[in-house]
Order: C-alpha cells, then sequence, then structure tokens
C-alpha cells in the first residue's frame, strides 16, 4: 500500500508516485453515457469487465435486493437493461434534500464518466482524522492539477473516477491508461468537494 505523509504546509496529506488507474464504478448513464457493468451476454456496451463487481452471491461493485440479487435500470432508467453501478460515497437524498433515494436508483452513486473523484484506502480513512468521504483532493500529474473529491473505497491508493484519468489520458479506459507512475494524490479530510457534503464510512 502507498504510503500517506501529512503536509503543514498545506493542511493536508499528499501521496506521491501512483500510477493512473481509471474506476468506472457509479457510472450508470447518469450523463447519457455508457454504464459500467452489464449482464453477461446481453451484448450492452459497457465500461468494465463484470468480474470487477464480484460475482453471484457476493456482488461487491453492485447495487443488489435482499436476497443479494442485482438490480436491472428498467425502461425509465438512464441505461435500461444494465447493473446499477454503487460507489461508497452516496447521493442519498433528492434535489429537495428530503426525499430519500431507493438503492435501485442509479443516481444514488456518483457517475465516474462525469464526476471526478479518487478511491482511497480503508487504512486511510481509519487513520486520519476529520470525514474523508466527500473531502476535497487534488490530482496532479506533470504540472496539471484536477480537484476531485473522495469517492469510492478500495485496496490502495492509485485509481481515480474515469472523468478524472481522460483529463490526463484522452484515451484512457477502465482496460488501461498510459500513465504508470508519476500522480501525485492531495487530500483534505474534513474539507467537503464544493457542492458535496462529507460522509461518515
Amino acid at each position: 500500500m502507498h504510503a500517506w505523509t501529512y503536509d503543514s504546509s498545506i493542511g493536508g496529506y499528499i501521496v506521491t508516485d501512483l500510477p493512473l488507474k481509471c474506476d468506472g464504478d457509479g457510472a450508470n448513464g447518469q450523463t447519457g453515457g455508457v454504464a459500467c457493468y452489464v449482464p453477461a451476454g446481453s451484448g450492452l456496451p459497457h465500461l468494465d469487465l463484470l468480474a470487477n463487481a464480484g460475482q453471484p452471491g457476493n456482488w461487491w461493485g453492485l447495487a443488489c435486493d435482499a436476497g443479494g440479487n442485482p438490480f436491472i435500470q428498467t425502461a425509465t432508467d438512464p441505461a435500461p437493461g444494465a447493473y446499477i453501478s454503487t460507489t461508497s460515497y452516496e447521493i442519498r437524498f433528492q434535489p429537495d434534500g428530503v426525499t430519500p433515494r431507493p438503492a435501485n436508483d442509479p443516481n444514488r452513486y456518483l457517475d465516474a464518466a462525469s464526476v471526478p473523484f479518487i478511491v482511497v484506502p480503508v487504512a486511510f480513512i481509519r487513520g486520519v482524522p476529520g470525514l474523508v468521504k466527500g473531502c476535497k483532493c487534488e490530482v496532479e500529474y506533470k504540472g496539471k492539477v484536477v480537484g476531485a473529491l473522495v469517492g469510492d473505497i478500495g485496496p490502495d491508493f492509485g485509481e481515480f473516477s474515469l472523468a478524472v484519468c481522460r483529463q490526463f489520458d484522452p484515451h484512457a479506459s477502465c482496460h488501461g491508461t498510459s500513465i504508470g507512475s508519476g500522480v501525485t494524490v492531495r487530500v483534505w479530510p474534513g474539507v467537503a468537494f464544493p457542492g458535496y457534503v462529507l460522509e461518515r464510512s
């Protein structure tokens, strides 16, 4: 796992020399794009291999019903026939701030295709003060800086939403990018990314 250090000059944490790996999770066609995961044999366009979302009985990357069966988007959803991919960060309420979004609402999750977010390990969330999900981040590569939020949890640093990756590599996909190292991430736990709220893990 990549180590993080606290930098008092910025009041946040820094992780250096990361690869640029793409995370398509949460992409459910919310902005007219392609969904991340689709049923095997459906022939529908998709961003990532279904195996990366789990397997029957253990779908860690899909929204499921009480029986563990993945929800499938309906005719009124953004990508009919596709699965609903999840992110650790959830937009739990409708724009009115009162009406809750159910687990089978594709818009409950961050759209990796349009929302700039990074993935952090559980150890980081547990090891630093302040709320981490939804907090402000910066991703830098060769002098270019992209603002983002912490939107998902994974085994290590170095994974970023497709929206972030394509700002550094226009041809980036969930199957790879041209950047294997040299990426720096700065994270400010407890400071919300504009337009989002901090969430407990």
